[in-house]
């Protein structure tokens, strides 16, 4: 069993090794549904019993679909049995005489608990239907390793008698024979094995907060393997000792099966990017101070007459008129593309870019013929149609921002690409994130 758990615990910590890209999750999940330690019986029935189990765990996303988690987990599982008929055996009494030893059952009910600790490692695809909620499946196997194990019974009662060939006798009601009927109350401990289960569970997920998503689900686990460490004693032997339904001849074969369903919460670990002007907007520029042209001297051209000298006078501005030329409308065909970066699935602004987006507003108000086009864009997650509306929303974000810096609304043009005009390939979170982004460019008011 060490061997097992050290195998466990290395893809465990293989898989906590891949954190490098910023599509991270750790979550919390619990749930609960029929979670059966399944076995058969010679003489008698097997139901499951309801269980829970509770799990934290790390995701690793590769790209937009494919993933992997691991972590640890409790499961709790349950099951009942209840015996009947009469089961005999050969033994030799204190004289050396043989007889039958026979147990008659009635209605026996014994309860079965195990506890164990649950080490998974699957593979997650993950598709978004919107903005909002996205489907997830899973599938993969774990380690379920017995911590705590236990029988008690809570019903019925046990008729022990000896049968007697030589004699044709059956012997009853002697106590200090072993012969008697019992309803006494009896628990113990259980041997049981780690246990290799096949895993998978199906779900969705509802986006709370750009860092929280609520997920619900089902789930299903199927042991590979025998859960028990089997034995060859009776339930009950001749001296009174209480064994237990699965430490006798009943049963040879446990597998733990269980299906339910659960609910949990997923945190985002990659940090919610902050908006950011990528371009320094540019200020509006200010005419140079007028340059004093000093006395230049034509050559002088040669007529038939007479040679003509001819003075250029020098050209010299006031203050007040340099001042005056600062006032001129300056054209907005200097100002670059400027790029506006984006969290996945935001359309949120901060206000520290308040004061550049105020430079942005003065400058479209003080050129009426100019406008700006501004263009939402997404990275390839999700859907063209939910990429399409994210593109707008952002677009009309800042649009909104602008106009409360003072913008007119009539000056501004918003459209969407979503996907389709990345800036570098969506490879990875890296690209994604610069592709999640609003253009604002200059163009002519029609």
């Amino acid at each position: 069993m060490k061997r097992q758990t050290i195998i466990a615990l290395g893809f465990l910590f293989c898989s906590m090794l891949q954190a490098q890209e910023k599509q991270q999750y750790l979550h919390l999940t619990v749930g609960g549904g029929l979670d059966n330690l399944s076995y058969d019986l010679k003489n008698g029935t097997q139901s499951g019993r309801f269980g829970n189990t509770i799990n934290a765990g790390y995701s690793y996303f590769f790209n937009q679909h494919w993933g992997i988690q691991s972590g640890l987990g409790l499961q709790w599982f349950n099951a009942r049995s209840t015996i009947n008929g009469q089961l005999a055996s050969p033994q030799v009494d204190m004289d050396g005489e043989t007889f039958e030893f026979r147990t008659n059952y009635n209605n026996w009910q014994e309860k079965q608990q195990a506890l164990f600790l649950d080490i998974p490692l699957t593979l997650q695809y993950r598709h978004a239907l919107s903005s909002k909620i996205s489907l997830q499946g899973s599938a993969g196997g774990k380690i379920s390793i017995p911590i705590s194990s236990s029988y008690t019974t809570t019903g019925g009662s046990i008729t022990t008698t000896g049968y007697f060939s030589r004699l044709n006798a059956e012997l009853s009601n002697l106590p200090e024979f072993g012969f008697t009927t019992t309803t006494d109350s009896y628990n113990g401990k259980l041997s049981l094995r780690p246990s290799y289960m096949a895993i998978a569970d199906l779900g969705a997920l509802y986006t709370l907060s750009p860092k929280v998503d609520l997920y619900l689900g089902a789930y299903i686990n199927y042991g590979l393997n025998n859960a028990l460490k089997a034995d060859s004693k009776e339930i009950i032997q001749l001296d009174g000792v209480y064994n237990g339904v699965l430490a006798s001849t009943q049963t040879t074969k446990v597998t733990p099966v269980s299906v339910g369903v659960k609910v949990g919460i997923y945190f985002r670990l990659a940090k919610t990017r902050e908006i950011k002007i990528a371009d320094e907007l540019p200020m509006t520029p200010t005419p140079a101070e007028p340059v004093q042209k000093t006395d230049t001297v034509m050559a002088p051209q040669k007529v038939e007459t007479a040679a003509v000298v001819v003075t250029e006078q020098p050209v010299i501005k006031s203050s007040a008129a340099v001042e005056e030329e600062k006032k001129v409308e300056q054209p907005l065909d200097t100002v670059s593309t400027i790029t506006i970066n984006f969290a996945q699935n935001s359309d949120k602004t901060i206000d520290e870019e308040r004061g550049k987006l105020k430079e942005l507003s003065d400058m479209l108000k003080a050129n009426p013929n100019q406008c700006l086009r501004i263009t939402g864009h997404t990275c390839n997650w999700g859907t063209r149609r939910n990429n399409l509306r994210v593109g707008l929303m952002r677009a009309n974000s800042v649009k909104a921002k602008l106009s409360t810096q003072g913008a007119p609304a009539n000056q501004m043009i918003t459209e969407s690409k979503g996907e389709a005009e990345p800036l570098v390939p969506n490879t990875s979170e890296v690209n994604r994130k610069k592709n999640r982004r609003v253009e604002i460019k200059v163009v002519n008011c029609k």
